[in-house]
């Protein structure tokens, strides 16, 4: 009498999980690799200081992003780490503006190298890179008797952006300690 059941026609989990994996999956997409790509460097020179305008544009779409940081370089020398957000609404787009000035009072006369690089910082390391250097021809108004190396930043500004200061920094530095902390004792724990 057992024997006559045929058990394999109801419907069960196991059967349901088989029928997926033999039928092909037409509509598999390959995911899109995140991407940041600096549209323009631009360099405006005033009395005293220096104003860099970058353009970025973020791919597949900048709300794939969390946090960016904007390393800002002036003849190899680091100049400053500006970390920021993007923030999001019904008008925002997947391009940004980003504006540096920079203070260039006593810094000398002539050919200078800046160089940007943008990434979003991911457990350690620099992902979604992009870099672009330009050479400005800098000649100053006023000649200053004490002449400086690099110039400090006097402010940073971007629209869709939430500039991210040093003691925020520090916070999201050390939520992400935590949180890596959390996860390797959570693997431990299995």
């Amino acid at each position: 009498m057992r024997g006559a059941v045929d058990r394999s026609e109801q419907a069960t989990l196991d059967k349901h999980l088989k029928e997926q994996s033999k039928k092909p999956d037409k509509h598999f997409e390959p995911r899109l690799k995140k991407q940041i790509v600096i549209i323009d460097v631009s360099a405006t020179t005033e009395e005293d200081a220096l104003t860099l305008a970058l353009g970025l544009k973020f791919s597949p779409s900048k709300t794939a992003f969390s946090r960016i940081v904007a390393d800002l370089f002036f003849d190899d020398e680091k100049v400053r780490a500006c970390l920021f957000r993007l923030t999001e609404g019904p008008l925002a787009t997947d391009e940004v503006e980003l504006k540096h000035v920079l203070d260039m009072k006593g810094v000398s006369a002539g050919l200078h190298r800046i160089r940007i690089e943008v990434y979003e910082p991911w457990s350690g390391e620099k992902v979604a890179f992009a870099s672009k250097e330009i050479a400005v021809d800098y000649v100053p108004k006023i000649k200053e008797e004490k002449l400086i190396k690099i110039p400090t930043v006097k402010s940073v500004a971007g629209a869709d952006l939430a500039i991210i200061s040093e003691s925020d920094k520090e916070i999201y530095e050390e939520i992400e300690k935590d949180q890596k902390q959390d996860a390797i004792s959570d693997r431990d724990g299995w």
